[in-house]
């Protein structure tokens, strides 16, 4: 009998992260699913269950780094593995120069935006490595990741996540596991939607093949 995969997904109540999470929900697979709102978690649960499918939902606000070490926690008590990891967390409040920023705003887009995906491997590398082919998704964006003007801290972290990647994959090549980075190509859909007055038909098509590219990643042996 085949293994069902472990895969958890941070951030699966928003945008990109909920498409992801229906779409995985369609195959065999302990599916985790994390978000800060328990609303929209449950509206997502909601959604799965209507396709006769069902998730671990995970509620976790990860400003606090204690909140990660429980939810590892709590994951290694229910799995022995986490067979693949997929980090869709993000936010951006708003549009404003650098030195607009509150400290405080400032510190929470770092820490969200960057300092989470770090969190994330520093606690959960341990139960990855005991996959047979553990495998990371990643994403950013080129125009925000070189420095974009007036996405402040999230340009900054987003050049950031792009350089752990880099270094995190070499380093693992021994270890044998599949660390990706998948470039975002829109801008105007959405984490960055609500900052844009209209959609292009073409960037949903291009997020749908983006979906579709993380669906391949996983299901794929």
């Amino acid at each position: 009998m085949k293994r069902k995969k472990t895969v958890i997904i941070f951030g699966a109540t928003g945008y990109l992260g909920e498409k992801i999470s229906v779409e995985l929900a369609n195959y065999d697979l302990n599916l985790i699913l994390h978000g800060r709102s328990k609303k929209k978690l449950i509206f997502l649960d909601d959604k799965i269950r209507a396709l006769g499918k069902k998730a671990t939902l995970i509620h976790c606000d990860f400003c606090n780094t204690s909140n990660i070490e429980k939810l590892a926690l709590s994951i290694s008590q229910k799995y022995k593995n986490i067979d693949s990891i997929i980090n869709a967390i993000g936010i951006i409040e708003k549009l404003c120069p650098l030195t607009d920023l509150t400290f405080e705003e400032w510190d929470k887009m770092i820490n969200i935006n960057l300092s989470s995906n770090w969190k994330i491997l520093k606690n959960l590398e341990y139960l990855l490595m005991k996959s047979i082919a553990p495998k990371i998704i990643f994403f950013s964006n080129a125009t925000i990741a070189k420095g974009h003007p007036y996405h402040h801290a999230y340009s900054v972290a987003k050049a950031g996540l792009e350089t752990m990647v880099k270094i995190y994959r070499e380093e693992k090549k021994k270890f044998k596991i599949n660390v990706e980075l998948i470039e975002l190509k829109s801008l105007k859909i959405g984490l960055l939607k609500k900052f844009y007055s209209l959609e292009d038909k073409n960037e949903l098509e291009n997020l749908k093949k983006e979906v579709k590219e993380v669906i391949k990643q996983i299901t794929n042996n």
